[in-house]
């Protein structure tokens, strides 16, 4: 296998499950007025709340932008659960499960609700889905491969990332 799953639970008491394949950065402690990690791949957050005095503190994922010079895609939250799926070459897309989600790309944003997901589009447009099957989203934790209309590129990509396999669609 080319990495493997993990599990982890950062300073502030917020968990991650991180998939195959991906990448987080993330301080050892959160000391300002923002907690702020960074994302390549595909992560499941359990995000706890956090306050200084009486202000809320809030979490931030930030995925790089593959274009040097451009702003990233950012993911705010105060205290939710979602999933982010950034893997390089793929539209990054933000499902929320519990909670509410803020993300943004440039000037483009959006408020997403329970079972919404946000769609960043190869050509900068944002797109929101409403009503998405969330179980599915989140197969991938329970080590399951759920697949809906999804073309068979999307398929193999995924597995390609599991299993450390090339493949050749003719």
């Amino acid at each position: 296998y080319r990495s493997d799953q993990y599990a982890l639970v950062l300073a502030d008491g917020s968990r991650v499950w991180l998939n195959r394949g991906s990448r987080l950065v993330y301080p050892e402690s959160f000391n300002g007025d923002v907690r702020m990690i960074e994302l390549q791949g595909e992560a499941y957050f359990e995000v706890a709340k956090m306050q200084r005095g009486s202000e809320k503190v809030p979490f931030i994922v930030k995925v790089p932008s593959e274009n040097p010079g451009e702003e990233p895609y950012h993911v705010e939250v105060l205290g939710t659960h979602f999933n982010i799926k950034a893997h390089k070459g793929e539209p990054i897309r933000t499902t929320l499960a519990e909670g509410s989600v803020r993300v943004k790309k440039g000037a483009l944003q959006s408020l997403l609700k329970p079972n919404d997901q946000a769609i960043l589009n190869a050509d900068k447009t944002l797109e929101v889905k409403h009503d998405v099957a969330v179980a599915d989203v989140l197969a991938w934790k329970d080590n399951k491969f759920v697949y809906r209309g999804e073309n068979v590129y999307t398929v193999m990509q995924e597995i390609k990332r599991w299993y450390n396999i090339e493949y050749i669609i003719k």
